[in-house]
């Protein structure tokens, strides 16, 4: 009797643990032999993660994390089911590129194994830090799993250099292990798709392309709700195909919508129709590495005919990044929408924050901090005074973006970090969604700090579209839709030659005269800086905390907010919150421990 309740306990436990943890399931290959599944309940450094990996061979199987996704500082994980079907495991190092060492710390543990059809399944765990300098904490970062499968079992059961694996059996991948992934929700039976593709355009062999089509909202005779978004790459282009953003243009003029001859072409040129300045609106945001995307159950996107929250029209942007220049590149890749009759209870709104022109980073730089904001003067503005729930968010820079965080301030006082990615990846740009809604109120202030490393630069990066240039943006989903695009921000120094900036770097403004108003040109005048000595470097970074930024708030059609300039001073960096550090013991433990003993002794006593 009592064994069997101790069977019904842990039965029960196991229960609750399973439905109280976050599990998710990835495929690590481009074939889907190697899927991953891992699941843990909170993210207590203490806590442990449980993986599972089911792989199509029957010889040995490698799981590893590594900062960057190459073998280097790998924290690797190797398991086999030996001929007597026993599972094995073992606990590695990599120090660098070649075959990795025994870790003398074995802290994975084979939960169990099994082997079958083929496929060869293990379920393993460990601590999300395990205090061994060796392993990689596992965080709320980008996280880069790299994985390798071999055909055959170590000889000797031990996994040694001459246990091969075939070229194309081993990779890495990038994803987020402790942050909310998304759940493939079920689409309603009534649902609808609407695919929006680019029509057979040949890539120019430029380093980057920005192709625009334009296409008219699905055929409805009454309000529907988008439900989810997808990708639609074209197979073979996935690594030209870098981002596609979905505007909606808003206050366009049906006669022009009707008359429109002008479906696609490069963006920002004269192959675009007369009314693509209205359509600055991001609705739907896909980044390379990202899948489908579903909205929550209580909101969806609006569509419909003569609907204040609906579009007149939508405009697809397309990011061709081709930095092998490669010609005769077919694309038709876009974006799949599934959407509903069945309502919603609100409208979901996307808004854009941070910067793009305001940038410039200096080379050879390890860290270099860029700063923007969505100021309280402009959220008090069109944020409702119950708040806005934000659910999900996007961060996005260039190639030398390495860390991404959104503080949040409140009432003059510094609030939470919102969002942050301290090991961002330029190929993995994937919806995050909170675990709860956030709040967002009026005369919050949001500020972006995008930390670039510049080492591999020769020369300044400035903000822009190719690539190579840099972008420092966010992309928050929130509701319910208000009557706002872009909230974002410009340091001063870009348009006050008196600047101490300038004065610092000692270097002449350069100033174009000419019309109304002289302008300012920065980058014109950063060019001028041929050395970029620490001390230069020193005064770019203060310009970027200490110049007063000019606040920049629009609507999704034709609205414009109030503008102002702010003192950046008023919105410190908020420090992280350590945790107690665990992997130090404290001098005190032995005479805590014996003291409580003694003082227990009494009441043992009692019982015998």
């Amino acid at each position: 009797m009592v064994s069997k309740l101790i069977v019904t306990f842990s039965f029960l436990v196991s229960l609750l643990v399973s439905l109280h943890a976050d599990s998710f399931t990835v495929y690590l290959d481009p074939e889907d032999k190697y899927e991953l599944s891992w699941t843990f309940e909170d993210k207590n450094p203490t806590s442990e993660v449980t993986f599972t990996v089911k792989c199509e061979t029957t010889g040995w199987v490698g799981f590893g994390m590594s900062p960057k996704g190459a073998m280097t500082d790998g924290d690797i994980a190797v398991m086999w089911i030996d001929s007597d079907g026993k599972g094995h495991i073992q606990d590695m190092f990599a120090a660098s590129n070649g075959f990795p060492s025994l870790d003398d710390s074995q802290d994975y543990t084979l939960i169990s194994s099994s082997e079958a059809d083929g496929v060869s399944t293990f379920q393993f765990k460990r601590k999300i830090n395990t205090c061994d300098e060796k392993d990689n904490v596992i965080t709320s970062d980008t996280t880069r799993i790299i994985y390798a499968y071999g055909a055959a079992d170590p000889t000797g059961n031990e996994f040694t250099a001459s246990d091969k694996h075939a070229s194309s059996n081993r990779g890495s991948k990038s994803m987020y292990l402790l942050e909310n992934q998304q759940a493939v929700e079920a689409v309603p039976d009534d649902a609808l798709t609407y695919d929006m593709l680019i029509d057979k355009y040949t890539i120019p062999d430029d380093d980057t392309t920005y192709y625009c089509a334009f296409f008219p909202l699905p055929d409805v005779d009454k309000k529907h709700h988008v439900v989810s978004v997808a990708p639609i790459v074209e197979q073979g282009n996935e690594g030209v195909v870098h981002h596609i953003l979905v505007y909606g243009c808003w206050d366009v003029d049906k006669e022009h919508i009707v008359n429109n001859t002008k479906t696609e072409g490069v963006c920002n040129t004269a192959e675009m129709p007369e009314f693509e300045d209205s359509c600055r609106s991001v609705v739907f945001a896909w980044a390379i590495g990202g899948t489908a995307y579903y909205f929550p159950e209580d909101a969806g996107y609006s569509l419909g005919p003569d609907s204040a929250e609906s579009p007149q029209y939508f405009m697809m942007e397309v990011h061709y990044d081709n930095p092998q220049l490669k010609s005769g590149i077919v694309d038709s890749s876009g974006i799949r929408i599934t959407y509903t009759p069945t309502l919603r209870d609100n409208d979901v709104g996307m808004l854009q924050m941070g910067s793009v022109y305001g940038i410039f980073v200096p080379p050879k730089v390890e860290e270099f901090d860029v700063i923007a904001y969505c100021h309280s003067s402009c959220t008090e503005q069109w944020v409702p005074e119950e708040g806005l729930n934000v659910f999900a968010y996007v961060l996005h820079s260039h190639l030398i973006g390495a860390k991404i965080t959104i503080e949040q301030y409140r009432n003059g006082k510094s609030l939470q970090i919102l969002a942050q990615d301290n090991n961002y990846d330029f190929n993995y740009q994937e919806m995050r969604v909170f675990k709860d809604n956030q709040k967002l109120l009026p005369g919050d202030t949001l500020k972006i700090t995008c930390t670039y490393n510049s080492d591999s630069r020769t020369g300044l990066t400035f903000g822009g579209l190719a690539s190579a240039e840099e972008m420092c943006l966010s992309f928050l989903a929130y509701y319910p839709k208000q009557n706002v695009a872009r909230c974002e921000s410009i340091p001063t120094f870009m348009f006050n030659s008196e600047d101490k900036l300038y004065t610092g770097l000692g270097v002449t403004p350069n100033i174009t005269y000419g019309g109304e108003n002289p302008r300012l040109n920065p980058h014109i005048t950063l060019l001028e800086v041929s050395d970029w000595t620490n001390e230069k470097v020193v005064v770019a970074q203060n310009a970027y905390h200490e110049s007063w930024p000019y606040s920049q708030c629009a609507g999704t059609g034709s609205t414009e907010y109030e503008e102002t300039v702010f003192d950046p001073s008023l919105y410190p960096t908020i420090e992280e919150v350590e945790s107690e550090d665990l992997c130090t013991e404290p001098s005190s433990a032995g005479s805590v421990t014996a003291t409580c003993i003694s003082l227990l002794l009494p009441f043992i006593a009692l019982f015998q």
